[in-house]
């Protein structure tokens, strides 16, 4: 599949996942690079709460442009931040990401003056608004990057965060057996890594090693990353499913349509989250898995939330 084409499929919406050439995937960042650096880790803002390693969805709305950590890059890293770009940035967020408007609106000498003086803490008081107008005008890609990505293993040699380990594929199964990993009917994949990385404080390794060596200790063993359901996809509790039942049952004798369809859509989403095959989120302990396949930035005329398929950042 060519560039194009591959971008003409990531526009229509299609989430990415396993292929027979791996997992495609998506990874936001504050950072411009041309490959995944080990040296690199924790200069993002993920929390690393699924352990250490380069987080990649295979939903777009998750991670691709304008998704949930793209944006949160865009907020945290760019459109309060003391630069050009972040001040560019925050234009285009606020006209949706139209470059035409952002430079209109960025023109305004009473627009300036509120992001230099009135915004709270001045974020841009000694930030040159020609320059964000220039990058702005140049057609340059504006605030994080999403980068598309090929992640050269099959799902089933990861290691599943939430399944016991009976559960986990048998190759996983017998290589954590390998690495004295408590067999026990409650350990899940998640307990395993830790166990795993609570054996760096037996080597004497300080404690914020204890991911890293986690990470790597699934690596060198051939366990290439992690992979665990995104927030969207995670099936909700038979508690959670009875409960919205209740609500639902309850707003049927009390009589009101809208909150009866509101609760009818409640249950549905429930019963769906139920059944349906979810998105994974991943966590590549290798990085030497990790092809870059497609980098995009905000380059203006499009909305967030679709992707912005420019030439000069095709790969």
């Amino acid at each position: 599949m060519g560039a194009r084409d591959t971008i003409a499929k990531l526009l229509m919406g299609k989430v990415g996942g396993p292929w027979e050439g791996g997992i495609r995937a998506y990874h936001s960042s504050p950072h411009d690079f041309d490959k995944f650096d080990w040296s690199k880790l924790r200069t993002g803002e993920g929390a690393n709460t699924y352990g250490a390693g380069f987080y990649a969805a295979e939903n777009p709305a998750v991670s691709g442009q304008g998704g949930q950590y793209w944006d949160q890059f865009a907020r945290n890293r760019f459109a309060y931040s003391p630069t050009p770009e972040g001040m560019a940035t925050r234009a285009l967020m606020e006209t949706k990401a139209n470059r035409a408007a952002a430079i209109e609106k960025l023109s305004n000498p009473k627009y300036q003056e509120h992001l230099q003086h009135f915004l709270p803490n001045s974020y841009f008081k000694d930030v040159d608004p020609k320059e964000a107008l220039k990058l702005l005008e140049s057609g340059a890609p504006v605030g994080p990057r999403t980068y598309e990505v090929n992640i050269a293993a099959r799902p089933e040699l990861m290691l599943d965060w939430d399944k016991p380990l009976k559960q986990q594929s048998p190759a996983v199964y017998e290589t954590l057996r390998t690495l004295d990993v408590p067999d026990k009917p409650h350990v899940t994949g998640s307990m395993a890594y830790w166990d795993l990385g609570g054996q760096a404080l037996t080597r004497g390794k300080p404690s914020q090693d204890v991911p890293e060596y986690a990470s790597k200790t699934l690596a060198d063993a051939g366990i290439p990353g992690i992979r665990y359901l995104d927030q969207g996809s995670r099936p909700p509790s038979q508690f959670e499913l009875e409960k919205a039942r209740s609500l639902l049952a309850g707003a049927e004798l009390h009589g009101d349509p809208a909150w009866i369809a509101k609760q009818q859509a409640n249950v549905a989403r429930l019963e769906e989250l139920m059944t349906k095959p979810g998105t994974y989120n991943y966590v590549v302990t290798d990085p030497s898995k990790l092809d870059i396949m497609a980098k995009y930035g905000v380059v203006g005329g499009v909305p967030l939330g679709a992707l912005a398929a420019q030439d000069q950042y095709q790969r």
